[in-house]
């Protein structure tokens, strides 16, 4: 499946997923996330990440902002912790997290795993997850 059919699929399940639920009968917890990616924090080296690094914890919220205007990217979608850039989501899994900010779907973004690691692609991971 090419990414256009995949976001359309996704796209269509975030709005017929509860009135299915429903009609079907289902008891689901329509509260947990629905994890779209899990990642590595991309560019972690050349932004404001290693001066938040003694507060940065597993399961901080981090904010996506998209850079539509971005020279090196267009479908860039940068990584906020407390209003310093920390990086981006990588370009190989950036389109579809774009896609979505941009038709304004509310995504959830949260750092699961920390490392001492010296290498920067190495630091931090982070999940993407359907608001819900």
């Amino acid at each position: 499946m090419n990414k256009r059919n995949f976001l359309k699929s996704l796209l269509g399940l975030a709005a017929l997923l509860p009135a299915s639920i429903a009609t079907a009968g289902i008891h689901v917890n329509l509260r947990a996330p629905l994890t779209l990616l899990k990642s590595r924090v991309a560019g972690f080296q050349y932004h404001a990440g290693e001066n938040l690094w003694q507060a940065i914890a597993p399961g901080d919220e981090l904010w996506l902002l998209r850079e539509p205007g971005n020279p090196h990217d267009r479908q860039a979608v940068a990584l906020f912790r407390e209003g310093c850039k920390i990086g981006y989501v990588p370009r190989r899994d950036n389109t579809v997290i774009a896609q979505l900010l941009d038709r304004g779907i509310p995504l959830e973004c949260r750092i699961t795993e920390k490392n001492e690691s010296p290498d920067p692609w190495q630091r931090i991971r982070f999940s993407v997850n359907l608001a819900v």
